[in-house]
C-alpha cells in the first residue's frame, strides 16, 4: 500500500468535502471508490494530530493514479494542509528523481501519457470526453497535453476525413483494431 498524509491547521468541516466527493464513512474516516469500483482510497482522519492519512494500492492504472492525485491536491486545497507523499513513489523521471502522487505529478504525468500516444499514432482509436462520452473513433494523427499530461486535443482520421476535437479533459483508448 502506499500512504500520502495531509497535515492541516484551520477548522474546516471535513465531512463536507467527503459529501461532495462521494465518499463513504468509515469508523475512522472514509472510503473513495475509483471509477472502477474494484479499488477504493481509504482515507483515516487523525483528529489529534490533525491529518489525514490516504491509503491506496501500489498496482494501478495511471488512471486510476490520477484519479487519486485529483483527490487528494483538491483535499489539500480545501483544508490549506501540507502534503507528505514520501510514501508513495510511483516511477522516476529521466533526470532520475523520485515522481510521488503529489511531487513531481505533472513531469511524470506527461512522461506516461507521451510515451503512451506516441504508441497510439497510427493505430484506430477512440476519443471520449471527460463524461466518457464517444466523441469519434480513427487513427491518431496528432494530440496536444497540457503540462499535467492532460490531452486537451488530438486530431484524427476518420470516415468522414481528417477531425479535430478540443475539450478540457479528452481520453485516447486503443480499439485495438486494425
Amino acid at each position: 500500500m502506499l500512504t500520502v498524509s495531509i497535515s492541516y491547521h484551520a477548522k474546516k468541516d471535513l465531512h463536507e468535502i467527503f459529501s461532495l466527493l462521494q465518499g463513504t464513512a468509515t469508523d475512522n474516516g472514509w472510503k473513495v471508490s475509483l471509477k472502477d469500483r474494484k479499488n477504493d482510497v481509504y482515507i483515516v482522519h487523525e483528529k489529534s494530530k490533525q491529518q489525514l492519512i490516504f491509503s491506496f494500492a501500489n498496482h494501478l492504472s495511471f488512471e486510476q493514479y490520477q484519479q487519486i492525485h485529483r483527490l487528494i491536491t483538491s483535499i489539500q486545497h480545501y483544508i490549506e494542509g501540507t502534503v507528505d507523499d514520501s510514501n508513495s513513489l510511483l516511477g522516476y523521471l529521466a533526470d532520475g528523481r523520485g515522481a510521488y502522487i503529489v511531487t513531481n505529478w505533472n513531469e511524470w504525468a506527461h512522461f506516461i501519457m507521451s510515451a503512451k500516444l506516441k504508441s497510439l499514432e497510427g493505430r484506430k482509436v477512440s476519443v471520449y470526453d471527460d463524461k466518457e462520452t464517444e466523441l469519434a473513433s480513427g487513427l491518431l494523427l496528432d494530440y496536444k497535453l497540457d503540462e499535467a499530461g492532460c490531452i486537451y486535443e488530438c486530431t484524427l482520421i476518420t470516415s468522414f476525413g481528417e477531425r479535430t476535437f478540443r475539450n478540457q479533459h479528452l481520453h485516447i483508448e486503443s480499439t485495438n483494431e486494425w
